[in-house]
């Protein structure tokens, strides 16, 4: 695993959606999406996100639209941090590969997530936040980065987190999930 990239930060989701791949090994019951993530590079102003679950198609990329979160409203000066994507209802999940994705309206110019520039596969693509996110997610331009993205799920187990390699800390001062452990190669349970 790697250590985040510290100055890599995926910038501008004004009217752009960006998912990465990820793979739920066991069927659950999503609750939410959660990034890390700040909007006060300017420009900016005040915005809103939602968090978007596609699922895989082949290639690999994103295909059918498996859920659409609420608008979360984020302030010009909203810091670095762990914010919640909420889903207004709980989504069933397979098991599977999915593209954990947000989308950001026309003022979220200065909205980024933290990732890393290498490891992962993600796709990102312009769609009018106004107008609701399009399904299929469409064509689009791949990378290989990584975001710090994670879903909250149930299983017949408890409760989980469905967690990335993004997401590994190489600094004393960058705050993890209040209560999430983070052990290599595994699921932590919360």
């Amino acid at each position: 695993m790697t250590a985040v990239n510290e100055s890599y930060w995926n910038i501008d989701h004004a009217n752009y959606k960006c998912g990465c791949r990820y793979q739920l090994t066991v069927p659950g019951l999503v609750s939410k999406l959660t990034v890390y993530g700040s909007n006060n590079d300017a420009p900016y102003d005040d915005c809103y996100i939602k968090g978007l679950i596609y699922a895989d198609a082949a290639g690999p990329a994103p295909g059918a639209l498996a859920a659409t979160g609420d608008a979360v409203f984020f302030a010009s000066n909203a810091g670095a941090d762990w914010y919640d994507l909420t889903l207004p209802a709980p989504v069933n999940l397979s098991a599977g590969y999915y593209w954990l994705t947000w989308i950001g309206d026309s003022a979220a110019t200065g909205f980024a997530v933290r990732g890393d520039t290498t490891g992962g596969t993600r796709r990102y693509n312009a769609d009018t936040y106004s107008d609701g996110p399009t399904d299929p997610f469409g064509a689009g331009t791949d990378s290989a980065h990584k975001q710090c993205i994670y879903a909250t799920y149930t299983t017949g187990i408890g409760k989980l987190a469905w967690w990335f390699n993004a997401c590994q800390w190489s600094s004393p001062w960058e705050p993890r999930p209040s209560g999430l452990l983070i052990p290599k190669l595994a699921f932590p349970t919360i």
